[in-house]
């Protein structure tokens, strides 16, 4: 009887057809596999460049912070008033000498401002 067949006999194809999916599927996921692999790879780099510019930013802070700290150049001193004896003692005179609103003692005026000694005394 050459009609009837075993269900043995087409066994053969199932594992066949089986065989394809299962290799269809090996491949899938090896390519999936790559890809997550490179994924993770460029994360890696930029993870590491992070930690770079995070590290970059720490030393920068540090070196402000200790210029911070640093004494600095002292101030300079007030320049010195400047009195021609041909200016004459009107009010603007005078508040030039004051050192812009501090007021002079009698010592201190007479040491800034040249007084000629009056004739005939």
């Amino acid at each position: 009887m050459s009609g009837w067949r075993s269900p043995h006999d087409d066994r053969w194809l199932l594992d066949a057809v089986d065989e394809v999916r299962l290799d269809a599927r090996e491949r899938a996921l090896t390519g999936r596999i790559e890809q997550t692999q490179a994924e993770i790879d460029a994360m890696a780099a930029h993870l590491g460049e992070l930690h770079e510019a995070i590290e970059h930013l720490r030393i920068t802070r540090k070196t402000l912070l200790s210029l911070t700290d640093a004494p600095g150049p002292e101030p300079a001193p007030p320049p010195p008033v400047v009195f021609d004896s041909s200016d004459t003692l009107d009010g603007e005179t005078i508040k030039r000498i004051g050192f812009a609103g501090n007021e002079l003692s009698a010592y201190e005026f007479h040491h800034v401002v040249p007084v000629e000694p009056l004739s005939g005394s």
